[in-house]
């Protein structure tokens, strides 16, 4: 009733014949909450609502899970193709009429379903939709020996070491979506019977392999989850055939270390997450210009085999729809990596989020007085400028003389998060006018001696005037929303300079911007601990 404006909305509500049922029969459902799903603003969102009857009842769920669902079910439309944001539009008007309750934890992606508002949507499928809890008992209404042929979704989760059977092949031949959560099943070759599939998610520690005649056959898939399986080594090469792929989930299958030369070819894919999986992609990707979702790319020369040819970091030049959070691994410090790390225009890619920079550790330090070798890895991670927008930033095993120009508050104005960590530089960035900054983590950078005004990135009159009285000290404003400051493990650090309060106020060993009202944490492990207790 919330989203009802006028009296006569009012009362068109009260006047509904549903009123006349105290439940709904079949379900026992209350009529107000079918009257909530009939209120809903579309059919396709109550389509959306009602295929969450997949899930198992108290089962976590994430906006992401729940779009990329949508997506391969085809329920979100948009002219401009724009369908994660339709997704979300929809998740968001489902969780503010309460069809989902929002878990309340650090993540605000993460919702479930209350029990009865999980009984209207298994009501809605009730025909359509076949449970099967870790016990092996069908947990909806659906009597197989009578609609088993009307079967367009099942969900079957088992503890045990054999799936339950489910009718015959022909029952499984107009099945929309499969989904199996059976870590410790071997699982039956049931892919060559899912003509018609849209959404298929195997979760199995046993499965070590795909079968390649089968999955190269369902043509209609869009979205593949293999997600845990922790023993699969190998994707077949029929999986590129898939044209109308848009989802793969490979993440947590470890044993997964590179995926199939074809992939190039699957022109719709959007979404590759590839978290704990294969970071070592084939070159025909580059081409993939619809690709949203990457978690991490490997793009070092060291692991190359010679029977691929791999994604390099000049190959990300193309990539421009990437979103979210991306790792970069495996990045060197020489002449081809500098002409590498220019052609991939990070700068470009406007919907990263998130980016963490990984450079090759380098264990030998010959040529760190070489002058021309640490102009050269300065030159990459310059080259490596992302855009004004980045909201966390992550550098890693950076081996340079010093940190970028870019890496000050002008140009990261808007990161919330940074970190840097096993960096060689003895000198911090300048890194105090951050606008944004919430938590800064600095660890294992053995070179940092002391940190000294450089780390403030001000002007040396305002640090003059910030020095002289306590009055001045709202005019520098050193790090104005800083929560947490860590400093790990700088083993040499020796000093800590910069503006302090006067000596009446009897806090002199710790520079200014460290109390700042925001700052709920700081932490000094294994580094200059005796300051913090002086």
């Amino acid at each position: 009733m919330a989203f009802k404006s006028t009296k006569q909305e009012w009362e068109d509500v009260l006047k509904n014949n549903l009123w006349n049922f105290e439940k709904i029969t079949a379900g026992e459902l209350p009529a107000a909450l079918l009257l909530s799903y009939i209120d809903l603003p579309s059919p396709m969102i109550k389509r959306c609502f009602a295929s969450c009857c997949v899930f198992q009842k108290d089962q976590v769920m994430s906006k992401r899970d729940l779009v990329w669902l949508w997506m391969g079910l085809g329920l979100l439309r948009s002219e401009t193709g724009q369908m994660e944001i339709v997704g979300e539009d929809y998740f968001n008007i489902l969780v503010a009429r309460s069809f989902f309750k929002e878990i309340n934890d650090d993540d605000d992606d993460r919702v479930k379903m209350h029990d009865i508002i999980h009984d209207l949507a298994q009501f809605l499928m009730k025909n359509e939709v076949l449970l099967f809890s870790e016990d092996g008992k069908v947990v909806n209404e659906l009597i197989l020996n009578k609609d088993s042929t009307k079967i367009r979704y099942l969900t079957m989760v088992s503890g045990r070491s054999q799936l339950p059977t489910v009718g015959n092949d022909d029952d499984l031949k107009l099945l929309r979506m499969l989904a199996i959560v059976a870590p410790y099943c071997e699982l039956p070759d049931v892919l060559s019977k899912l003509s018609c599939v849209r959404v298929l998610k195997i979760w199995s520690k046993k499965m070590n392999v795909v079968p390649s005649g089968s999955i190269g056959k369902l043509t209609h898939l869009r979205y593949v989850d293999f997600y845990n399986c922790q023993s699969l080594k190998e994707l077949p090469e029929s999986i590129c055939d898939l044209f109308c792929l848009q989802i793969l989930n490979i993440s947590g299958c470890k044993k997964l270390k590179k995926l199939p030369k074809g992939m190039g070819k699957l022109v719709n894919l959007r979404h590759l997450y590839n978290w704990e999986s294969a970071s070592q992609l084939p070159k025909g990707m580059k081409g993939l210009s619809s690709l949203q979702t990457l978690w991490k790319l490997d793009v070092g020369e060291s692991q190359l085999d010679n029977n691929h040819e791999l994604l390099g970091l000049g190959d990300l030049q193309n990539l421009n729809s990437l979103q979210g959070e991306f790792w970069l691994y495996g990045i060197k410090g020489g002449m081809i990596e500098v002409e590498e790390a220019e052609k991939a225009a990070l700068q470009s890619k406007t919907g990263i989020s998130c980016l963490r920079l990984c450079f090759v550790k380098d264990d030998d330090r010959a040529d760190d007085d070489d002058e021309g070798v640490m102009n050269r890895r300065l030159k990459v991670l310059e080259a490596l400028k992302p855009h004004k927008d980045l909201e966390a930033l992550g550098i890693f095993n950076y081996s340079g003389q010093r940190f970028a120009s870019w890496i000050n508050g002008d140009w990261l104005h808007n990161v919330k998060k940074l970190q840097l960590s096993c960096c060689q530089p003895s000198l911090l960035p300048p890194l105090g006018t951050l606008p944004s900054l919430e938590s800064l983590e600095i660890g294992y950078m053995g070179g940092v001696r002391s940190v000294g005004e450089e780390f403030l990135g001000i002007e040396e009159s305002h640090l003059a005037a910030s020095s002289s009285s306590s009055s001045h000290l709202a005019f520098v404003a050193l790090f104005p929303k800083l929560k947490t400051l860590w400093f790990w493990y700088l083993l040499e650090w020796e000093t800590w300079a910069g503006p302090k309060y006067d000596n009446q106020h009897n806090n002199n060993a710790i520079p200014f911007y460290t109390r700042n009202h925001g700052l709920s944490e700081t932490q000094v492990s294994s580094s200059l601990s005796c300051i913090l207790h002086s």
